[in-house]
């Protein structure tokens, strides 16, 4: 006779409440035999093998009194020889049912049950035979359940509750701490058990408690189940994935965001994560009709728009019609190339608009200042109909006409390009001053400080110096520095040891009162071996936050309160070094006037850095 012993599976714990008993419970287990396919309540099992006309007994004494069924699965050789019987206490016999075979009325003698009410504390003996010769290295394998055993609340009987319910890694002690049971009698008395707070017992008033982990591991919903006295509970908790893999970087595009593919370690459940915008460029244009338009070789001519990846340079071509002629590329207010072919690395989107100047069918004329910018673009059919533009005032300058009279303009028989004339001085006097340095304009010569006309060239200078800043933020590097008087300017010299980066500071923000608007003076210095100027400019715009005037955002509306769109104006110079303003104005006089301006370089292995200056605003 072998008896069934049972045995915990990998994945699986029997638990039992080490708790005292209900008054008026009757507590019991579900079986006893043996539990080897990761099942404790439902127990499969090769449980029975014999050879030859042998029996093969499995002794069972109930934790219980409750229905219990046992089902037998034969895989020996003649089939249909199982033969199988319950010796009960009393020495009494009861067969096994057969089912019949599929679609026939012959008895399946390979697929016998039985169900059976067995009193707890009673022993009864299953017995397995082979009927036939044939029977040789029989294997049966067993099922063994068992019903309700009637002891516990209809309405509420056995509850599972876990206290965590997501997990990120798992662990069968992790969940086995955050479960909770309660058992409710038929008396409406109850009692509350903790894993954590057993004694390692397992059993309750003589009666197995078993916990179901098997199904349990897997990312996503896990199912715990627990068995008593034939009363099933269950409760769910959550394994989080785990998506530590990378399978694949997608880089993002023009139409679509970028993300890292990533697999779950513990399973093949995949997400998108860390998504990343498209970090390049649109660069537009309204088209043209005096020409033909290529962008990177895509033709544009009706107008559209190319995308350039960051750090990648851009080609803009004109190609005029017959009797045109380009005149210059404009963004913004200005000329940034006169230049038919004109490649550049961007470093915000930003329409670009081609100057074309007809003598075909109409007349153009193209107003312009000393500082490429655009003051007035216009066709017309006639000469006569040219409207000339007031020319806007420039501190530290002095208007004095156009290239072309206004008879002359008037008069054009072909298109024009008309320069507005300055003429540099007045009475705009600036003060720099320097401490313990030598300060040199012209002819003149002074220590600590001078004062100096409007755009004059001055040298500061120092033998211990190392650097000179204003602001904290260093302008230049070395014993000497030279720049154009642009604003009232107090330098600082630096003895310290000084790490040459690039560098731009906006020094200024004054109103001209004659005109309303603010002039925003800033300077720019290259520096750093290897690092080389791409571009310089302002971010500017009415009523923007600091966070608004970013590069990012230009063409974008501001984040503030009443605030407008913000703008970028583009130098036209590359020189390492130099001093740049913007004029910029709100027409009604009211609200902040804000501008930073910006320096974009290249390192030594070509990737692109913008620095940006302090930002600066006038209150109306």
């Amino acid at each position: 006779m072998k008896k069934m012993t049972k045995r915990l599976a990998c994945l699986v714990l029997a638990l039992v409440l080490a708790c005292c008993a209900l008054p008026g419970v009757t507590y019991g287990a579900t079986t006893s035999v043996d539990l080897n396919q990761n099942y404790l309540f439902r127990a499969r099992t090769n449980a029975f093998s014999f050879g030859t006309g042998e029996t093969a007994n499995l002794t069972f004494t109930p934790q219980y009194t409750a229905k219990y069924t046992l089902k037998l699965y034969g895989h020996v050789t003649g089939g249909r020889n199982i033969r199988a019987s319950l010796t009960n206490p009393d020495g009494t016999v009861t067969d096994f049912e057969y089912p019949n075979r599929t679609g026939s009325t012959v008895k399946d003698y390979s697929h016998p049950y039985l169900t059976a009410t067995l009193e707890q504390g009673k022993t009864y003996t299953y017995s397995v035979r082979g009927w036939t010769a044939t029977s040789t290295g029989a294997t049966v394998d067993v099922d063994f359940t068992s019903g309700e055993s009637g002891t516990l609340s209809q309405e509420v009987g056995l509850r599972l509750y876990l206290d965590q319910t997501e997990f990120t890694a798992y662990s069968q002690q992790a969940v086995l701490n955050a479960m909770k049971l309660l058992i409710v009698d038929r008396t409406g008395a109850h009692l509350e058990w903790k894993y954590k707070d057993a004694m390692g017992s397992l059993l309750v008033g003589g009666a197995d408690v078993i916990v179901d982990l098997s199904a349990c591991g897997a990312c996503g919903k896990n199912t715990v189940q627990v068995h008593y006295m034939g009363y099933t509970a269950t409760a769910d908790f959550n394994l989080a994935h785990d998506y530590s893999v990378l399978l694949e970087r997608v880089a993002a595009t023009p139409t679509a965001r970028g993300y890292d593919l990533l697999r779950c370690s513990r399973c093949s459940a995949t997400t998108r994560a860390n998504f990343v915008d498209y970090d390049g460029f649109c660069i537009a244009t309204p088209g043209a009709d005096m020409g033909a338009l290529l962008f990177n070789d895509t033709d544009v001519t009706a107008g559209g728009r190319i995308y350039v990846d960051r750090g990648k340079d851009c080609t803009l071509l004109a190609l005029p019609n017959s009797g045109c002629r380009f005149a210059g590329w404009q963004q913004g207010n200005k000329i940034l190339s006169g230049d038919a072919s004109y490649t550049f690395t961007p470093v915000a989107s930003a329409t670009y608009t081609p100057l074309f100047l007809d003598n075909s069918d109409r007349l153009t004329f193209l107003f312009i200042d000393p500082f490429s910018n655009v003051l007035s673009y216009q066709q017309v059919d006639s000469a006569a109909e040219v409207k000339i533009p007031t020319p806007p005032a420039y501190t530290g300058y002095t208007f004095v006409g156009w290239s072309y009279t206004p008879t002359q303009i008037h008069s054009a028989t072909g298109s024009l390009t008309v320069q507005a004339l300055y003429r540099a001085g007045g009475a705009k006097q600036l003060t720099v001053t320097a401490p313990g340095c030598t300060l040199q304009c012209g002819s003149q010569t002074a220590r600590n400080s001078l004062t100096v006309a409007y755009g004059a060239r001055v040298t500061v200078s120092a033998a211990d110096a190392k650097g000179f800043s204003a602001d904290g933020r260093v302008l230049g590097y070395g014993s000497r520095y030279s720049f154009y008087a642009v604003a009232d300017l107090a330098l600082e010299k630096r003895t310290d040891d000084l790490t040459p980066v690039p560098s731009v500071s906006l020094l200024s923000a004054q109103l001209q009162s004659d005109t309303g608007r603010v002039m925003f003076a800033a300077t720019r210095s290259m520096a750093g071996e290897g690092n080389r100027l791409v571009t310089s400019g302002f971010l500017y715009g009415k009523n923007l936050a600091d966070d608004d005037l970013v590069l990012e955002m230009a063409g974008k509306p501001g984040t503030g309160t009443d605030a407008g769109t913000v703008r970028c104006a583009q130098n036209r110079s590359t020189e390492p070094e130099g001093q740049f303003v913007l004029y910029y104005g709100i027409s009604a006089h009211v609200g902040t006037a804000a501008a930073r301006a910006y320096l974009t370089y290249a390192d030594a292995d070509g990737a692109l850095h913008t620095v940006y200056s302090a930002v600066l605003r006038y209150t109306y």
